[in-house]
């Protein structure tokens, strides 16, 4: 009998969830150089919560850089960014398969795609637009010190240390 309790209790309150077919279709639907909607959606749909990976990091700086697009000189980057990060994310919870995918596994799934998406075109920036770019993730410290390494791996190209 306790093991049955605890087997239920257990069922109860696993995290694991699955995505129904829809739920892919719509979540693939949103995967956007515009907005950030596509983590919203994600939060919603796998029932995370406000204090999510999803909703206090991932769409947080995502809006943040929409918030702010207009100012920077060369937009396609952050659309080009914007766009990579999530695709990646949902290839990588397609990967997972049905049942694996927790919300605390967004997480690692998400900044498992950062390197490479940020990477890209990193160099066709000014020297402007990343200090901007960095100053929006200062109060962050999941990956600014990697945004960090990034931009001074690319120093020479702007004359300077930017962090």
């Amino acid at each position: 009998m306790l093991s049955f309790a605890i087997l239920f209790v257990f069922a109860t309150f696993s995290s694991t969830f699955t995505l129904p077919l829809n739920g892919i279709n719509e979540v693939a639907s949103l995967i956007s150089t515009e907005d950030c909607n596509f983590y919203t959606t994600l939060n919603t749909l796998f029932e995370c919560g406000p204090k999510s990976h999803l909703m206090q990091y991932s769409y947080k700086y995502c809006q943040r850089l929409v918030d702010v697009r207009n100012t920077f000189d060369n937009t396609q980057y952050q659309d080009d960014a914007r766009q990579c990060l999530q695709q990646k994310l949902f290839t990588k919870i397609q990967q997972a398969g049905e049942g694996t995918i927790t919300c605390d596994s967004f997480k690692q799934m998400d900044l498992d795609s950062h390197g490479s998406c940020l990477a890209v075109s990193f160099k066709q920036l000014s020297a402007k637009d990343v200090v901007q770019f960095l100053a929006i993730f200062k109060d962050t410290t999941v990956n600014f010190g990697q945004l960090c390494r990034l931009a001074n791996s690319f120093a020479g190209h702007w004359s300077k240390s930017l962090c």
